[in-house]
């Protein structure tokens, strides 16, 4: 049984999927064409729900979700569905990284669109993914000069 705080999360991230954009990118890089039952929409779904979950993604917790009601009902799944962990493993495995690229570039868009950044005493916020720090953060440490720019170094 779903909670209403998590199916609150769950429209609210759909809202910036609309139809359109998942058959636009299936036929562009042709991510279904010998598929049958994990479609690319349904990986990345699966994905994103398993990030709202808030538990670390494993292969085997994405199998469980893909058998839970809650996200069969959002990702037009046929109710009772399952799915091994190593099909999932095997499509993610030969889904093209190229498809999840441009399906984020074109929600990136319209979440900038709705979300601009803002000014807070004359700062101009930015949002980015953590991630992003601690790639950097690791790509520093590497030189003990840090990075070249220009002739000069940014220290580490």
């Amino acid at each position: 049984m779903k909670t209403i705080k998590e199916a609150l999360k769950i429209e609210k991230l759909l809202d910036y999927f609309p139809s359109t954009i998942w058959e636009q990118l299936s036929q562009e890089y042709q991510i279904d064409k010998y598929v049958k039952k994990l479609t690319g929409k349904q990986v990345c779904l699966l994905l994103m729900y398993a990030m709202l979950k808030g538990k670390t993604v494993t292969l085997r917790t994405l199998e469980e979700y893909y058998g839970s009601s809650i996200f069969q009902t959002y990702a037009g799944v046929v109710s009772g569905s399952s799915i091994d962990h190593s099909s999932i493993a095997d499509r993610l495995a030969t889904m093209q990284g190229e498809y999840v690229k441009a399906l984020f570039a074109k929600v990136n868009q319209k979440l900038v669109s709705h979300y601009p950044s803002q000014k807070i005493n004359g700062y101009e916020l930015i949002r980015f993914d953590s991630t992003l720090l601690s790639l950097s953060s690791k790509l520093l440490k590497q030189d003990e000069k840090g990075v070249p720019t220009n002739n000069s170094y940014y220290a580490s």
